[in-house]
C-alpha cells in the first residue's frame, strides 16, 4: 500500500485494487472514502489499526465490491458510520441482492463477493448535492451510469473522487467491457466532468489526475473507447442477430467464458450498449420466431456524444 498526501487533510492509499481515500477529522480520527476490494479488506483494517488511526465514518461513492470490500470489516472493528448512495445500499446490506441483479437465481460462481455486509447509516439521494456527515460537510456530484446512482465525493479542501466514472488512461486499453449500468447516462457523467474545477481529482483506480487539463484529457478518451467498443458490438450483430450468438462472438475475442462471474459482469454491459443502440435507433429489438433479435436500423448516428 503506497500513501500520497494530497492536502493536510486529505491523503490517497493507493492498493492493489482500487484507491481509498483518507479525510482527518484530527490527529487520529478519520472518514474513508471507500474501502477497496473485498480481497484486500483484512490487511486495509491492519493497517489502520497499526497506524493507530480510529475510522469515525465511511463514504462510498457507489456500491460495488471493490469499492466496499472492507466496510463490513471496518464497522465491526470501528462501530463506524457508512453514507452511500440511495440505491446502491440496497445490494450491501444483503449480499444476496447483489447475486440477484446479475441473474434470476442465485449462481455458486458469484461467491466471490463474499457474505460480508454492513449497515448504511446515511443515505445520499439522488438529488443531494451536499450532505453533513460526522460533523463535517461534503458535496456529492451525481454520476450516475456505472451505477443506478454513483456520486463524486468532494471534501471541504477540494479534493474530488470520482469513483469509476472513468477508466484510467493506464488500463483502459486492457479493460474488456467495464461494468456500466447505462449508457446514456454514463456519457452524460462523463460530460459533466468537464464543467467541474478542482485541484486534484481521485479515480477509483489508477494514479490521481492533477488539474482539468489532464481530466480533459481522460473524458476525451473514455468517449473514444466507450464509442469504440458500441461500435464494436452493432458490427457483431452483422454475424450475430441473437443474444447467445453475440456472447459467443464475443468470447472468442475476448476469451470470458471461463469465468462465469466475469461472463455475467460483461452480459449486463453488453445488455445495455445493447439498449443504448436502440434508443439512438441504430439498431431495432424484435422478437423473431419466440427469439429476441437485435436488427441493425436504417440509420447509423455518427454523433455518439
Amino acid at each position: 500500500m503506497k500513501l500520497e498526501k494530497l492536502t493536510d487533510k486529505t491523503f490517497v492509499l493507493t492498493t492493489q485494487f482500487a484507491n481509498v481515500g483518507i479525510f482527518h477529522l484530527n490527529e487520529s480520527e478519520v472518514i474513508l472514502i471507500d474501502t477497496g476490494h473485498i480481497h484486500e479488506a483484512k490487511d486495509l483494517s491492519q493497517y489502520f489499526e497499526q497506524h493507530r488511526m480510529k475510522i469515525a465514518g465511511i463514504i462510498n461513492t457507489h456500491g460495488h465490491i471493490d469499492h466496499v470490500g472492507a466496510n463490513f470489516i471496518l464497522q465491526a472493528q470501528y462501530d463506524c458510520q457508512i453514507a452511500m448512495p440511495y440505491v446502491d445500499h440496497i445490494f450491501c446490506e444483503d449480499i444476496s441482492r447483489y447475486y440477484m441483479s446479475f441473474s434470476t437465481s442465485v449462481v455458486e460462481g458469484l461467491s466471490v463477493y463474499g457474505q460480508g455486509t454492513f449497515k448504511v447509516s446515511h443515505l445520499i439521494g439522488e438529488d443531494e448535492t451536499e450532505f453533513e456527515f460526522c460533523g463535517v460537510r461534503f458535496e456529492a456530484i451525481a454520476l450516475k451510469g456505472h451505477t443506478y446512482n454513483q456520486k463524486g465525493i468532494v471534501t471541504p479542501d477540494g479534493i474530488c473522487f470520482l469513483g469509476d466514472s472513468l477508466i484510467h488512461l493506464d488500463v483502459i486499453e486492457k479493460a474488456k467491457f467495464p461494468v456500466v449500468t447505462h449508457i446514456g447516462w454514463h456519457f452524460e457523467a462523463m460530460e459533466s466532468l468537464r464543467s467541474l474545477d478542482y485541484r486534484h481529482y481521485v479515480l477509483g483506480h489508477g494514479s490521481v489526475l492533477s488539474g482539468n487539463k489532464m481530466l480533459n484529457e481522460f473524458v476525451e478518451e473514455n468517449f473514444v473507447y466507450f464509442n469504440r467498443k458500441i461500435d464494436e458490438i452493432e458490427g457483431l450483430l452483422t454475424v450475430a442477430s441473437k443474444f447467445d450468438d453475440l456472447m459467443f462472438e464475443l468470447n472468442k475475442l475476448y476469451n470470458i467464458r471461463k469465468n462465469i462471474f466475469k461472463y455475467f459482469v460483461a452480459e449486463r454491459t453488453i445488455r445495455a450498449i445493447l439498449s443504448y443502440l436502440e434508443q439512438e435507433k441504430r439498431i431495432q429489438i424484435v422478437i423473431e420466431n419466440g427469439v429476441m433479435t437485435y436488427l441493425l436500423g436504417k440509420s447509423n448516428c455518427q454523433n455518439h456524444h
